[in-house]
Formats: structure tokens, sequence, C-alpha cells
């Protein structure tokens, strides 16, 4: 069970990393690039680096925890963390761990659940 939910995680971190990329690319977007032209969108952003920068330990937090739980969406969470330039060492080792924990717990409980109702 464990070695299957490592698996799982890895596989699931494989994608999680093209949704990190594509948020970091994202910001070259011409309608992205539009926004990021008004000084107020721009200093939000740069607001929401200098935040993660400052405090990586809550930024790990809470991608660990939508890892886990999967709220806020893991997803969104894997583009806003390459949007805000976490560093991806961070983000795939909260990512996995995260993710690793989660596919235990189902596979857990989907085994505790058979044996229990078999």
């Amino acid at each position: 069970m464990w070695w299957l939910g490592l698996v799982a995680a890895a596989g699931q971190m494989v994608g999680k990393v093209v949704w990190y990329y594509l948020g970091a690319s994202s910001l070259q977007w011409g309608w992205i690039r539009r926004r990021l032209d008004k000084p107020k969108n721009l200093a939000r952003l740069e607001l929401w680096r200098h935040r993660t920068a400052e405090r990586p330990l809550v930024a790990g937090v809470l991608l660990f925890t939508s890892a886990l739980v999967g709220f806020p969406p893991f997803a969104i969470v894997s583009v806003l963390a390459g949007q805000l330039r976490m560093n991806l060492v961070l983000f795939l080792t909260l990512g996995l761990l995260g993710r690793w924990l989660r596919f235990v717990a189902v596979l857990g409980g989907a085994a505790w659940l058979s044996t229990a109702l078999g």
C-alpha cells in the first residue's frame, strides 16, 4: 500500500510540475501581461511574491495542506506556486509528501472498508 501510494503520488507530481511551469510561463502571455501592465495588479503580484518568499513556512503549509486534503484545489495551488516563483524543490517535496499521505489514506481506507464489509 505504501509503495503504491508513493508511485501514484510521484505520477501526480509529474503532472503538477507541468502545471507549475504553466503558471510560471503564463505571466508572459499577452492577455495576462496586459493585466500586469496596470500598476495595481503588478503591485499585488509582487506583494504575494514577497509574502511567500518572506514566509516560506506559511506557503509550504498551504501547499502541503492542499496536496493532502485537496482544498484549495492542488491544481490551482500548483499554478500559483509557479507564478509566485516558489522554490521547485520545496514544491516537489511538500507536494509529493502530501499526495503520498493522501493516497495511502485512501488505499488504507478502502482496504479497511473491504474487510469490514467483507
